[in-house]
């Protein structure tokens, strides 16, 4: 990933309050994750998760025939 996409990126995750720009030094940018972006953030952890729970229960499903 290029800057220009990642800055593209953190822009739009800015403006929607999933991260908060806190600091500029030059060029370099440091930045927040919001409450807003920590729910966000857990609410895909546990969708991953359950992403690989099924996986698993059905590649051992598929393992036993």
């Amino acid at each position: 990933m290029g800057p220009a996409t990642l800055y593209t990126i953190l822009g739009k995750f800015e403006k929607e309050g999933i991260l908060k720009e806190t600091a500029v030094e030059g060029r370099k940018r440091t930045y927040k994750i919001t409450e807003a972006g920590e729910e966000l953030y857990q609410k895909e952890l546990k969708r991953l998760r359950q992403c690989i729970e099924d996986a698993e229960f059905f590649g051992q499903k598929g393992a036993s025939k």
